[in-house]
């Protein structure tokens, strides 16, 4: 027959293991229900490596549609995962650009433009540029000279849209310079001309592919290949063969 007090002592032990139980249980309820920040650096604050990059000016004329697109302007690899804000008295903001168009009236007149970047947590970072609009229509009869230099944007037809709206905006002596008129085909008189080249990164161009001092006439003239070894260039890169090749060292020398 058990004694009161192991009667007792069992209980006790019973009671413990229950409350104990029901304190676990209590807790887990009262974190379930509690509001929780997702495990993620910052929290409301930009990544250290997170820049936005306006220009400090963009200029716009009337009559044509001026655009910053978001993802040029943030060095991110996931532009998306972000949301975008512009405060401006002028122009539309869209889901991945602002654009506006001036009119006649806004000659000669300046906005400011803020562009403000936010993740979950709230604003990140912010930017501002000062929209300048030009006063008056230059002079259609005034020589301009125009080198476009980059990757696949300016091979894809965009010297074929600034040419075209030269033209259509009576600039007849507009003309492009480069080593291509798109694709490597040749540079024809009155047609486009730029070096922008497609389908490779930046470090492809630095050393895919290289030209020999002694291989350089196959590719240039002999005083193009005089020009490089003068310059101390013994195995050039193809992205500098073609930037000595370009109409542009006319210009710069």
């Amino acid at each position: 027959m058990l004694s009161v007090t192991t009667v007792v002592k069992s209980l006790s032990r019973s009671l413990k293991k229950f409350f104990l139980l029901l304190t676990c249980c209590f807790t887990v309820l009262l974190y379930a229900a509690t509001p929780q920040k997702a495990a993620v650096p910052g929290n409301g604050m930009a990544p250290p490596l997170l820049k936005m990059m306006l220009p400090e000016v963009l200029y716009t004329a009337p009559g044509i549609e001026s655009n910053i697109y978001f993802e040029n302007v943030i060095d991110s690899a996931v532009p998306g995962a972000y949301a975008f804000e512009v405060k401006c008295v002028r122009g539309t903001q869209g889901n991945t650009r602002w654009f506006w168009t001036p009119d006649a009236k806004d000659a000669g007149k300046s906005f400011d433009l803020e562009l403000r970047l936010f993740n979950d947590y709230g604003m990140i970072l912010s930017g501002k540029c000062k929209v300048v609009v030009a006063a008056k229509s230059p002079d259609p009869e005034r020589k301009v000279t125009l080198a476009l230099l980059g990757d696949s944007g300016v091979n894809c037809r965009y010297p074929e849209h600034v040419l075209k709206t030269m033209r259509e905006f009576g600039f007849v002596n507009y003309t492009p310079v480069g080593s291509h008129a798109g694709h490597g085909k040749k540079v024809v008189k009155g047609g486009i001309a730029h070096d922008g080249y497609g389908g490779y990164s930046w470090g492809c161009f630095l050393a895919r592919w290289s030209y020999s001092v002694d291989e350089l006439p196959k590719v240039q003239n002999e005083a193009e290949r005089k020009q490089m070894i003068s310059l101390g260039v013994v195995n050039g890169p193809k992205s500098l063969v073609y930037r000595l090749r370009s109409p542009l060292l006319s210009i710069v020398n």
